[in-house]
This record gives C-alpha cells, sequence and structure tokens, in this order.
C-alpha cells in the first residue's frame, strides 16, 4: 500500500493537540489487525505518533493502549518508537525500531492480540516487535480497543508547527473488516467523516485535520499481480537451441473470436536469460487464459540473431511490437534488427495470418540510431500508420512521432511534449513505452527512469499519460506502479496492455538484482474511464486462417534477345492455415500485368505454373517481377525480382558490320588514291 491520492493530515502551529476516530465498535476479543500508512517526522521537542485507545479520546484521550512516535530528537533518537503503555510487568515501555521517523512514508502493521495479550508490529514489511506482552490501558486497564488517534505536540510543546498525515487504514478483528478508510471519497480542504479534534492540553494553536490530495495522482494505481511462467525454444547463434524462462519486452493481441489454432492471446517476446542480448530474438507463445503459455506450433525464435551477436551492447535483435493490420487482415510484428558485420540497423517487420507462420522480414525507414521502443499502431478514424519512437541521444530522453499510409514508409511529425511526474523530487524521463489507442484517446504505459542516468537504469517506475492527438500528452504526479510495489526488486521494463470490459489488463517485464528476468499479470477496473470501449490491439474480426502463398522456386534472371516470346516457370506453395485462391503474376519494368494465371490450393499444396511474355524490343539489362496476389485477402503475399538480360540477335550484329563499313567506303577509296598519287609522285622523282 501506498499513500495515493487522497489522506488525511493533521497539524498544529504549536502546543499539542489529538485528532482522532471512534471505530463503529468496541473490539473486546480474538486477534486485532491495524494496518495504516503514515508519515512522521521527529521534531526538536513535540511527540508525534498514532494512538490505538480503549475508550472514546473525548472521555478519556491518554487512556491509551499502544502507539507508534516520533519523540524530542533533544532527548532521543529521532526513530520511530513503538510504546506500549502497560506492559507485562504494568510499566509504559518503549522500543526503538530502528526506522528513521524522518517523514518518509511507512507502512505499519499492529496485531493485538486481546485473548492472549500478546502484541507484533511490523514496518514495511519488517517485523520490530515479536510478540510482546501487555496488561491493558494504561488509566482504566482495559483490554479493548475503541478508537484511533493522531497526537502531536506536549503540553509544554509551543515553538514549532507540526503535521502528520495517515492514509489506507483498515481494522479487522478475526477476519472482519471493523473499519476502512482510504479518503478517496472525501472532500479535499475538509475534515474527513466521522474524525474529530481536541486540544486536551489547552496549548494548542489551531489543531486541524483536512483532506488533502497527493499532487495529481493518476485515476488508479496497479496491484503488484502475479508472475508468469512461460517456456520458449531460444537459441545464442541460431545453431544451438535450448528452453528459456527469462523474458523481456512483451506485446500482447487479443483475438476476441480466437485463433485459427484455437487460442485467444497471442504474446511476442524477447527471451533474456541473465541480461544475455544473444538470445534476445522475437518469439511468440499464445494463451486462452493469460495465465498458462505455450509455442503451440510455432517454430521459435521468429527471427535468428544477427551474425555477431553479442551479449551486451553489440549486435543483437530488441523490441518487439505487435499490431493488427485490418487492412490486410493480418498481424505485424515489428523489431530492431542490429548487425554490425552487415552494417544494418533498422526496424524491420514480419507479418502473419495465423500467428503461427511468419513471413519477411520487411523492411521499413523507420530510424533506428538511437532509437529503442518502438510502438506501433493502425488508426481507422483517419486510416495512417502512427509510432513512436524513444530517442536516448538527446537529454532527457525524447518520443518521437511518425505517421504512414503503408506502415513501411514513414515521416516524421513531432517530437512528443510529455509532462516531468517530478516524482519523489526527480526528473523522470521515457525509456520503454507502449501506446494504444480506446476510444477517442491514445493511452501511453511509459516505463521511466531519473533524468540524467544511464539507459535502462534503475529505479524505473511505470507512469500512465494520456492524449487526444498523440503528440500532446497529460500525465499524473505519481506512477501507476512503482517498483515497490511490484513484484521486482531491482527495476520494472516495458509492458504489455489491453482495455476490454472495463479492464485493463498489463502484463511487464521487471529485472531483479540477480540480473533475471520476468514477467508479471495485473489488471485493474478502469471502467469509469474508458466505459466500454477496448484498445486497439483488441481484435473483433472472425480469423479464420487464410491461404498464404509463397514462391518456392523461380528464376532469378533470364537470358533473352529483344522482342523475342519468354518463358518463365514458377513454383507456388500454400504456406497458410487454410485453402485459398491466388493469381501468379508477371509484372514487366513499367509496373504493367503482361500475364497472369489463377491458382486455388489447399494448405501445404504447391503447383507449376508458366507465365509468357515478349521481351522489350531494346537490348538492355531490365527488373521484372512475379507475384502471388491472394484473393481471399486482397493483398500480394509474396514477390520476386527478375532480371532479364535483354540481347540483339546475331544477324543484327553482321548488318550493324556492313552498314559501317559502307558509311566509310568513300573514306577509304579517297584514301586509296591519295596513297597511289603520293607514290606516284615518289617514283617521279627518282
Amino acid at each position: 500500500m501506498t499513500f495515493s491520492g487522497k489522506y488525511a493530515k493533521f497539524s498544529i502551529q504549536a502546543g499539542s493537540g489529538i485528532a482522532y476516530v471512534n471505530l463503529p465498535q468496541t473490539l473486546t476479543s480474538g486477534l486485532v489487525v491495524i494496518e495504516f500508512d503514515v508519515k512522521l517526522k521527529a521534531s526538536a521537542n513535540g511527540y508525534n505518533g498514532v494512538v490505538i485507545n480503549a475508550v472514546d479520546p473525548a472521555t478519556d484521550y491518554l487512556d491509551r493502549l499502544v502507539g507508534i512516535f516520533t519523540r524530542p530528537t533533544v532527548q532521543y533518537s529521532g526513530n520511530l518508537e513503538f510504546v506500549i503503555y502497560k506492559d507485562a510487568n504494568g510499566n509504559t515501555t518503549w522500543y526503538d525500531t530502528g526506522v528513521a521517523g524522518d517523514g518518509s512514508e511507512r507502512h505499519i502493521k499492529i496485531e493485538i492480540d486481546l485473548t492472549n495479550k500478546v502484541i507484533n508490529v511490523y514496518i514495511d514489511g519488517n517485523k520490530v516487535l515479536d510478540s510482546v506482552g501487555y496488561q491493558g490501558s494504561i488509566n482504566s486497564n482495559s483490554n479493548q480497543i475503541a478508537a484511533i488517534e493522531l497526537s502531536l505536540g506536549w503540553k509544554d510543546h509551543n515553538t514549532e508547527p507540526l503535521d502528520a498525515s495517515i492514509d489506507n487504514i483498515t481494522v479487522v478483528n478475526d477476519s472482519t473488516t471493523v473499519y476502512s478508510e482510504d479518503f478517496e471519497d472525501e472532500t479535499v480542504g475538509q475534515a474527513p467523516s466521522g474524525w474529530n479534534v481536541d486540544d486536551p492540553g489547552g496549548t494548542g494553536s489551531n489543531p486541524s485535520i483536512v483532506v488533502e490530495q497527493l499532487g495529481n495522482p493518476p485515476p488508479f494505481t496497479l496491484p503488484a499481480g502475479s508472475e508468469l511462467s512461460v517456456s520458449v525454444r531460444c537459441t545464442p547463434d541460431g545453431t544451438s537451441f535450448e528452453t528459456c524462462t527469462q523474458h523481456v519486452h512483451p506485446t500482447i493481441l487479443d483475438f476476441l473470436n480466437k485463433l485459427p489454432n484455437g487460442y485467444e492471446y497471442l504474446l511476442a517476446l524477447t527471451p533474456y536469460p541473465n541480461s544475455d542480448a544473444r538470445y534476445e530474438n522475437p518469439s511468440v507463445v499464445f494463451s486462452d487464459d493469460l495465465n498458462s503459455w505455450n509455442e503451440n506450433d510455432v517454430n521459435n525464435p521468429l527471427y535468428p540473431p544477427p551474425p555477431g551477436a553479442t551479449q551486451s551492447g553489440g549486435p543483437h535483435n530488441a523490441d518487439p511490437h505487435l499490431v493488427w493490420d485490418p487492412i490486410n487482415k493480418e498481424i505485424r510484428l515489428y523489431w530492431r534488427y542490429r548487425s554490425d558485420e552487415e552494417g544494418i540497423d533498422e526496424w524491420r517487420f514480419l507479418k502473419s495470418k495465423d500467428g503461427v507462420k511468419w513471413y519477411g522480414p520487411y523492411k521499413t525507414n523507420l530510424p533506428a540510431e538511437s532509437k529503442v521502443s518502438v510502438s506501433v499502431l493502425y488508426d481507422p478514424d483517419d486510416g495512417k500508420w502512427k509510432a513512436w519512437l524513444v530517442d536516448y541521444s538527446v537529454s532527457p530522453f525524447a518520443v518521437k512521432y511518425y505517421e504512414s499510409s503503408d506502415g513501411i514508409t514513414w515521416s516524421e511529425v513531432a517530437t512528443c511534449n510529455i509532462p516531468d511526474p517530478g516524482y519523489n523530487g526527480q526528473s523522470w524521463q521515457v525509456w520503454h513505452l507502449t501506446i494504444h489507442k480506446v476510444g477517442d484517446e491514445f493511452w501511453m504505459i511509459a516505463a521511466m527512469n531519473p533524468v540524467g542516468t544511464s539507459d535502462g537504469q534503475a529505479p524505473i517506475h511505470l507512469f500512465l499519460f494520456r492524449s487526444t492527438d498523440g503528440i500532446n500528452w497529460s500525465g499524473y504526479d505519481s506512477p501507476i506502479l512503482d517498483t515497490a510495489d511490484s513484484l521486482a526488486n531491482d527495476s520494472l521494463y516495458r509492458v504489455a496492455f489491453f482495455i476490454k470490459n472495463g479492464m485493463l489488463y498489463v502484463i511487464y517485464s521487471y529485472v531483479n538484482t540477480d540480473k533475471t528476468w520476468h514477467i508479471a499479470l495485473t489488471s485493474v477496473d478502469v471502467s469509469s474511464l474508458v466505459g466500454t470501449n477496448t484498445t486497439d490491439n483488441v481484435v473483433s474480426e472472425a480469423i479464420t486462417g487464410a491461404g498464404y502463398f509463397v514462391i518456392s522456386d523461380y528464376p532469378s534472371s533470364v537470358d533473352v534477345q529483344v522482342s523475342q516470346s519468354l518463358s518463365i516457370n514458377v513454383k507456388v506453395r500454400n504456406d497458410g492455415s487454410a485453402s485459398g485462391s491466388g493469381t501468379v503474376r508477371l509484372v514487366d519494368h513499367e509496373g504493367n500485368v503482361v500475364d497472369a494465371v489463377d491458382v486455388t490450393l489447399d494448405a501445404g499444396a504447391e503447383t507449376s505454373v508458366t507465365l509468357s511474355a515478349t521481351a522489350p524490343s531494346s537490348p538492355g539489362t531490365y527488373t521484372w517481377k512475379v507475384e502471388v496476389y491472394n484473393k481471399d485477402t486482397g493483398s500480394v503475399d509474396d514477390s520476386k525480382d527478375i532480371t532479364l538480360n535483354v540481347s540483339s540477335p546475331a544477324y543484327q550484329y553482321l548488318g550493324d558490320i556492313l552498314t559501317a563499313l559502307l558509311q566509310i567506303l568513300p573514306y577509304l577509296i579517297v584514301l586509296m588514291v591519295f596513297i597511289m598519287l603520293i607514290s606516284a609522285f615518289i617514283t617521279a622523282l627518282r
């Protein structure tokens, strides 16, 4: 638990005062568990704390059972101290918890066994008091609990203003919740309902308790959730294979009407065992319940590591993102491919009709140098493909926004305006992001770390941003998931998320201090924000499977003479999950279809076709292509270039020689006459 949204703040200018709430019933037996979040700061002279009272403080505010305090720093440690007002020996005893009373947020849990008169105390999950006995309250020796009190100052305290804050209070008696208050339904600037303020010492200066707002809190926070167990076939070099269970960078599609293999969810990720980037190759798994995942018939990884892949900082695959292409009725998986040996650093994508068989790669012009974490979607509202990238070449890191008509050729539109949350007094920057459209809004869940830290360096928390144009974003002052509230003991990382039926589902990746990587599933109700809208990665169309045609054999070059008839033999295979119909087309250098043959093939079947045409009338080198148009999906599934080497026939070369000789014959005759005259002249001189 953590301070979030609204909380109660009790303040005095000087002197002393109490603010308290009486429980709906006085508790007299069984195990009572009292939990709350509190901020207490040690002062020079004041006793500042939270007290458990045996009676209504209006009757006797000093009839106390236990409390947690900071005592005057001029005499004591300044740590949080737990007090039992009448211990097993009848004495008031203070216990130093060793936890600083510095105003930091602390989660307190007090277990009071009223039946056996035993107390346990925890601070931030750590037990600081173990099975300590007590007699009863200090004044009436009552073994009961009636009220919770905030206490500030002391009778002779009149030198400094003091305050204490409390949030998320629960009181449970033998598994029954007796009292619960998170102040979210209270009015900011007013006293919370049921709370009272008193100045029993008569020396307080304007004691007050009011509900305050924690900056601009997000509309929800995420619970820690549960870890997912996912096993994936993986490889560090493309030749030796093993099983990986550590992963990073999840991305998800939800097919409401199921994929052809019967599963609803398709999750892409990259294995990352012990932070070894050689294994970081795009892979996919399937699920029907978001908890159990398997590879089905996929041959993971979908793309091998580049030549010379290194464990860190060098050539590798990275940062996959799944997107549904509603135009071509297919799945795209974008990722970054970096190969130093090949001199390549680019964003590519694979595509699939069913999530099992994948084809490509297809290159894009999205910039890759110093760019990470692509997030892509197709927006049907304006018919544009949209992409966001994190540029880490600047400080703070920037988020760039791009648009495209086909998801291949992109243009940069703007640098996004993203507000700094200012969380914990630090400046924050986006390191990895995921963006989806829900209704008329874009939602971004960003993994952010402090400005000035290196790439991906902890701490990293998850923040929510919202936008109507994808460029100008609004955010909140605190994360929707702080690392401390997650399953990670080091840092959070990139997430996958989707929204349907009013629920936000998040799969987040995280790393522990031992460099092991994990993914976890969590969810929260966001129906008040989105209504019945779903995110763009929730696909409602029926995915029944389709034929997918590949050109399995063709001539890469053809030698032919000008204007000569030519024939090109091509083999075509249906690599899809269902039967399909297509057209094999021969396209010339001007983009004209010069021949076409229709084919109908069952899944897995192959056939040969012959395409005919007439060569160009001028010699030269031409680039033609053979392609397969899928009639069922309305898209070109595969295309191969063919080099056409066009030459002149042999007799044409002989004619050209004769023509050239006839053209120079008069000059040869003149030259011969001239030579004869010179020869006659020389003879005469002799």
